[in-house]
């Protein structure tokens, strides 16, 4: 989808139709279709990933570290470490099945069952007809060439969301959620973008500044922190919606318009939000 972006914005600077070189995106993923055999290969990939002989090597610093509790002496000590594959599949399922407790220590035993834990959920997710899950996202992000931060949406409600972020070492970060082009397409100030409008002229407004309390002084208010510097994240994110269990690609406006622009029976691929949905801006869930 996203080479698909790519192109059909090539096409429309250089005022032409894709030849057939260029090939065109294939959104559609019924049984037997190119997308489909496509996901069919990434679900291999990612029991490779999840491989024995690659189930401990460890995850971006982004991922946090792992702790447990040891007793030295008649004191009770809390110990950490980086976060492995393993250990993230482990903290997957643990919030799947709450009951389950997992020893994150080194010992040999709470190794062991550990991986018995990891080696289960991955035979499990390899299933055709299982849904996509959060290491399945993360093998994707980390595995693939093209190095792309990922985010993920979430819907509660009628309030969408900004829930979390998997950056690869190399990548740069998704923009704060104030400055995520996604979420800016659905405030009242960005009109939806029509045939005419230039994709290439999206511009996040800056933070205005909170205004004074009553009666106070300047030195009493107090500062927000200006904005990032744009060259610290990226808009080039892989986007994906969580809603009722379930992972869809997200787009956004300029990039759904692009596709439509050059290969227009790409339409019937896309859905739209509802007008009720509305966005949290200050990340929400992040």
């Amino acid at each position: 989808m996203q080479r698909g972006v790519a192109l059909a914005r090539t096409c429309l600077e250089e005022g032409r139709k894709p030849n057939d070189d260029d090939g065109e995106p294939y959104l559609d993923g019924s049984s037997g279709e190119c997308a489909w055999l496509d996901g069919v290969e990434l679900r291999k990939s990612f029991a490779r990933f999840y491989g024995a002989d690659r189930i401990h090597r460890l995850l971006p610093d982004t991922f946090g570290n792992v702790t447990w509790q040891e007793k030295e002496g008649d004191v009770v000590v809390t110990k950490e470490r980086r976060m492995t594959r393993c250990d993230m599949i482990c903290t997957e399922v643990q919030t799947m099945r709450p009951t389950l407790e997992v020893d994150f220590s080194p010992s040999d035993a709470a190794l062991a069952k550990r991986v018995a834990i990891a080696a289960q959920y991955v035979h499990d997710i390899s299933k055709h007809g299982v849904w996509c899950s959060a290491p399945s996202i993360v093998a994707f992000s980390i595995a693939r060439i093209e190095k792309r931060p990922v985010r993920v949406y979430y819907c509660s409600g009628s309030t969408l969301y900004v829930f979390a972020d998997t950056v690869p070492d190399g990548a740069l970060p998704p923009p704060p959620a104030h400055l995520d082009e996604f979420l800016l397409d659905f405030g009242d100030e960005h009109e939806p973008l029509s045939e005419d409008d230039d994709l290439n002229a999206f511009e996040p407004k800056a933070s205005s500044p909170a205004p004074a309390a009553a009666g106070g002084s300047d030195e009493e208010e107090e500062e927000e922190e200006d904005d990032p510097d744009p060259s610290t994240y990226t808009q080039d994110v892989t986007r994906i919606l969580f809603n009722g269990g379930h992972y869809d690609l997200a787009v956004t406006a300029s990039e759904r318009l692009a596709l439509v622009r050059v290969f227009p029976h790409l339409e019937r691929h896309f859905q739209t939000f509802s007008k009720a949905i509305k966005p949290s801006l200050s990340g929400g869930k992040a």
